[in-house]
């Protein structure tokens, strides 16, 4: 349209009028190359890129935005991916089932009815999702009683999920926390189930177990199964928190893995108890993703009776004392007052029984005390020599009237007293004079004395509790001794007897033993001179002394000049006189008993002892018949030196004819008293055999006893 407009402003109407008419332009999609990433549960959006000419005009354009996804295995999602309303922005939030690739198809139309398209790939990639815990009712909050024996266990995996992974490929881990603040307790304590990454056993070590904290106060467990504790050192060594303090849990979880079922399993120590203990469960997957949840758990304490450990058996040597601190052997885990009571049950007269702690009392026959802390002893004092053993019961008692007792033993052992060995020995110059000799064979004395026959003699020390003094026997006769020896607990008294015999050289003598159980009786010339000898019975004798012997006679080193008549009292009739000789050797004495008594002859001084008889003793000198008789050719004849004629019989025994002629003389020596055996073989004393015929054997002894047997000779 054309107008016309003069100066003065006026306007023409239309002069000439035309149409012009535009044409529209399609828009244009930027087009995508490479794959879109985008992951489930995480909200998606893009923004598609475009240009349209038209935009410029004063009129513009108008859009409409389509979109089609297609899954390569043909899921379709619940809630598919959109544009936003008149936006040329895609928004979806995908969940776990639409993971996968798309094929993605945006079309653009301009309100012309223009429009362009693109296609591209959209790959939606799976997220790993958290467990998640949820312990429901009546686990939230568990009460357990103080050493209670069942253990609270709960079926553990209903508790948790994961929409990602199964029960195989979850894991279980407790922190146990806020225990106590007893010391000794731990503070914190994790135990991971089998399985548990170890990823998140560093999380929750840096979570529990500060760097800059003392970790001993912490205790870590792996349960494998409840294989072994193995696996906890195994645990502990790799993180390097092993420590003494950290091998008690006294809140332990056990996690047990049965058939990809998991249980949990609380234990508590005995004697431990505490409030609203926070225990935190996870529950992990294979990547460290942890869900948690807590409950609490409380353990309501219970009172325990006083413990008493066994008591050894306690000695007390005689006439001293013992103190004994019982808080060596009580405990009482909730109580730190206790009362104690001790009594002897036996020998209760000669045990006393007395403490020093204030308060102290009797209750009965008890010593009855209240005792909080160590050191508050009981003494235990014996009577003065007094020792036997003393049954003692304690009893202790706490608040509760709970009580424990326990028996043990006390054994007052008898302090050795001085136990003395007394020996006289006849001097070797003066036979009247003799060294008494005192020996304690244990080494307690103190101080002694010794009389004899009421006399006191001097004692010298010669050497460690050997005492010498010297005596003078002027007279035979009984001689009585009296030893008294203080040790340094008790004393020691012994009496002793010893006898002096006069062994007279021209007359018949005789002497006896203290107790009249030994005699010895000599003839005129059994010795030398006149001399005293010495009789003394075995508890004379030297304490080093320990042959069998029962009587000493002199000196065992002196000789008879002929032999003497010993008798030692028995009423059994199988027993003999032995005799010491050399020191060493017992030699069987021909003997003979009669009236209670066993008689020998012997011609040695020396120690002496009855013993088992073994040798035929006859009483008569005799002869016994030959054999064989008649004989050829020769014969056995059997003769005995009898006990009645004495000792050393100068014996003859010869062969006579039937004329009275001497053949032959078989034996002619002295002999001792026994039986004996000689051969003859039918010759006479040149050799020469004898003829056949009768002939005597003859016995004839110094003493002038004869026998005569008759005996032939057949050839």
């Amino acid at each position: 349209m054309i107008r016309a407009i003069d100066v003065a402003g006026n306007i023409s109407d239309s002069v000439s009028t035309d149409m012009i008419r535009r044409i529209n332009s399609a828009p244009i999609i930027t087009a995508i190359t490479e794959i879109i990433q985008a992951y489930e549960d995480v909200s998606f959006t893009q923004t598609i890129q475009f240009t349209d000419v038209d935009n410029a005009t004063v009129l513009g354009d108008l859009f409409t935005y389509k979109l089609l996804t297609t899954h390569q295995y043909g899921h379709v999602p619940a809630d598919t991916a959109i544009f936003l309303p008149d936006q040329n922005v895609i928004n979806w939030t995908p969940t776990q089932s639409d993971t996968g690739l798309y094929s993605v198809r945006v079309i653009i139309d301009d309100n012309w009815t223009f429009s362009d398209t693109i296609s591209y790939q959209l790959l939606m990639n799976a997220v790993n999702d958290t467990p998640t815990v949820s312990i429901l009712l009546p686990y939230t909050d568990i009460t357990m009683i103080e050493d209670q024996t069942s253990k609270v266990k709960f079926f553990l995996s209903q508790y948790g999920n994961d929409v990602d992974n199964d029960s195989t490929q979850l894991s279980w881990q407790v922190a146990v926390l806020d225990t106590s603040s007893k010391p000794g307790f731990p503070t914190a304590s994790l135990f991971f189930g089998d399985g548990t990454p170890d990823v998140v056993k560093q999380r929750l070590i840096d979570m529990f177990i500060p760097k800059s904290k003392d970790k001993s106060h912490y205790s870590i467990k792996e349960d494998d199964k409840i294989k072994s504790n193995d696996i906890v050192s195994v645990e502990r060594e790799m993180l390097n928190i092993h420590s003494a303090k950290s091998q008690a849990n006294y809140i332990e979880v056990q996690l047990t893995d049965t058939t990809d079922v998991w249980w949990a399993e609380f234990k508590v120590d005995s004697n431990y108890y505490g409030s609203n203990h926070r225990v935190i469960f996870f529950l992990s997957d294979l990547l460290g993703a942890t869900g948690q949840d807590t409950i609490l758990l409380t353990i309501t304490p219970e009172n325990d009776p006083p413990r008493i450990a066994a008591i050894p058996r306690i000695e007390i040597m005689e006439n001293q004392f013992k103190k004994i601190d019982f808080a060596d052997y009580v405990t009482d885990v909730d109580d730190t007052t206790l009362i104690v009571r001790v009594a002897a049950l036996t020998y209760e007269d000669k045990m006393s029984i007395t403490t020093t702690v204030a308060g102290a009392t009797t209750v009965g026959d008890s010593l009855q005390y209240s005792t909080s802390d160590i050191g508050d002893s009981v003494l235990f004092t014996p009577e003065n020599l007094w020792s036997d053993s003393s049954l003692i019961q304690i009893s202790v008692i706490d608040a509760q009237n709970a009580r424990a007792s326990k028996l043990f033993v006390i054994d007052i052992l008898r302090v050795p007293r001085p136990n003395l060995s007394l020996e006289v020995i006849q001097n070797n110059a003066f036979t009247n004079f003799f060294e008494v000799i005192v020996t304690d064979t244990v080494s307690k004395t103190d101080s002694l004395f010794v009389t004899v026959q009421s006399q006191r003699i001097t004692l010298d020390t010669v050497a460690s509790y050997t005492y010498v003094g010297h005596y003078s026997f002027e007279n035979p006769g009984t001689y009585s001794f009296y030893v008294k020896a203080w040790g340094v607990v008790g004393d020691t008294t012994i009496t002793r007897s010893l006898n002096m015999a006069l062994a007279k050289a021209f007359f018949d003598w005789t002497g006896s033993s203290p107790d009249g159980n030994f005699r010895v009786y000599g003839k005129s010339g059994a010795v030398p001179f006149d001399q005293s000898l010495l009789i003394v019975d075995s508890t004379m004798f030297n304490r080093y002394f320990n042959d069998r012997a029962s009587y000493r006679l002199g000196k065992e080193s002196s000789e008879f000049d002929s032999p003497v008549e010993i008798v030692i009292s028995s009423v059994s009739e199988e027993f003999a006189i032995y005799q010491r000789r050399n020191g060493v050797e017992w030699i069987e004495l021909p003997s003979k008993s009669e009236f209670g008594q066993v008689i020998a002859y012997t011609d040695g001084m020396g120690y002496f002892r009855l013993g088992p008889k073994t040798i035929i003793v006859p009483g008569e000198t005799n002869l016994h018949q030959n054999y064989p008789n008649p004989f050829n050719p020769t014969t056995t004849i059997i003769y005995d030196v009898g006990f009645n004629e004495g000792p050393y019989q100068r014996v003859n025994v010869a062969v006579y004819n039937l004329l009275g002629q001497h053949v032959r003389t078989l034996i002619n020596e002295q002999k001792d008293i026994g039986r004996y055996t000689v051969r003859w073989d039918g010759r006479d004393k040149n050799g020469v055999g004898v003829s056949s015929g009768i002939y005597f054997i003859r016995l004839m002894n110094n003493v002038g006893r004869i026998h005569t047997k008759k005996m032939m000779l057949l050839r």
